[in-house]
């Protein structure tokens, strides 16, 4: 008779202490020393409040928790603590050996642009878009930003044998600017399988920050589901602003909208460290929609800053750049509906304030190395509506 072998569930160790990585409420709850008279009770208080699983744990302060009703402050924080032992899988405080062993799980990703993932280069040698990181992007319209941002979902799903993650992505859409037919085209280019995208392509719209909170819970739940390794939200100030508006009529908004802002960046940081994720948002510039404001600075201020690891600044592209990867003629780029952009660093604590350039038309963002390439490849997206040849040079063919 064949006995059925059971999959080794993962585990860590604190102070000689096993615990599981990913226990469900019941094992959580136990682990986390509680009686086991009042576990029940306990699971169904959390339950009631809407906390069915474990990761929702992570992101409640100690305040939070000793606050339910029907849960002593004792039992509260005996929860408090032990999420943070499973969120972090280990101490809170490790030695310089421990960080290295931590550092050593981040994960590098192309951004489609050899002058930009050089912008990107690490002290570790690799170089291009990191895990455990949020990167804002922000810059006037027509810069490039939602092309960053469909470039690097693409290179996420990507294959890992042709450069890019294998993983999945959540895209959330608070503009309306995502389209289906145009991302497929993209994958197309760059040699993705559409067959993926039901398992590892999660969408979420969201007109308020209300529902984009709702939004990040939803992608929380799925992270294992669909194998993410990217969350991308384009834009994240519009739902921001909509809900609170602070105008001259609406002054006594502004508290509420930094606090609200602050604790969905606390939740998306918490979620893109706890699961080694990238988390790519896009912004605008302060004088984007009015007279007023500095159209060098983003909106969000300093809280959006502290909130981020990379700030990165897109703009048009200056004469000196063009001479830079021989380009005679701006003009021949507009022709095939391509720009030729410039991105900058501006606040990093572990990169240098450099800048790096790109393209961006039809395949989303490209390599200015590649210019000559990208100019017949944009030819028949100009010509036909879409792209028809390959990142590799070869005819794609349509389904369908």
């Amino acid at each position: 008779m064949a006995h059925k072998t059971e999959t080794k569930r993962p585990t860590f160790i604190v102070k000689g202490k096993t615990f599981l990585a990913k226990p469900n409420m019941d094992e959580f709850l136990k682990e986390a020393g509680l009686p086991a008279s009042t576990r029940a009770r306990i699971r169904n208080r959390l339950t009631a409040i809407g906390i069915e699983l474990t990761d929702q744990l992570f992101d409640k302060t100690l305040k939070d928790l000793e606050g339910i009703d029907q849960i002593s402050g004792t039992m509260g924080r005996r929860i408090y603590e032990h999420a943070l032992r499973v969120k972090r899988k280990g101490e809170m405080v490790v030695d310089f050996t421990g960080l290295k062993d931590i550092q050593k799980n981040y994960n590098f990703l192309s951004t489609g642009s050899s002058s930009l993932d050089e912008m990107m280069r690490y002290t570790s040698r690799q170089s291009g878009w990191r895990s455990s990181t949020v990167v804002e992007l922000y810059g006037k319209p027509g810069t490039g930003k939602t092309q960053f941002c469909l470039t690097a979902a693409v290179m996420c799903l990507r294959s890992v044998e042709k450069g890019g993650w294998g993983k999945g992505i959540a895209y959330i859409d608070t503009e309306g600017s995502f389209d289906a037919a145009r991302f497929e085209n993209l994958c197309d280019y760059w040699g993705v399988d559409k067959e993926i995208l039901n398992d590892k392509f999660i969408h979420g719209t969201a007109d308020s920050f209300d529902e984009l909170d709702r939004v990040i819970e939803g992608v929380a739940s799925r992270t294992e589901d669909s194998d993410l390794g990217m969350i991308i939200i384009d834009n994240l100030i519009s739902p921001l602003n909509s809900q609170y508006p602070t105008d001259s009529h609406h002054l006594n908004n502004y508290y509420n909208k930094m606090a609200h802002l602050k604790r969905t960046m606390d939740r998306i940081r918490n979620l893109v460290n706890r699961k080694n994720l990238i988390c790519i948002y896009t912004n605008h510039v302060e004088k984007a929609f009015s007279n007023y404001g500095d159209p060098n600075e983003p909106q969000g201020g300093l809280l959006l800053g502290y909130s981020s690891d990379i700030r990165i600044r897109l703009r048009a592209a200056m004469s000196k750049n063009y001479s830079t990867i021989k380009i005679s003629r701006k003009e021949h780029l507009t022709d095939y509906g391509i720009k030729l952009g410039r991105a900058n660093i501006v606040d990093c604590g572990f990169l240098a304030e450099k800048e790096g350039l790109f393209l961006i038309g039809a395949f989303g963002v490209g390599d200015p190395v590649k210019y000559d390439e990208l100019l017949d490849h944009s030819g028949y997206a100009l010509m036909y509506g879409f792209l028809g040849i390959d990142s590799e040079g070869e005819k794609i063919e349509m389904s369908g």
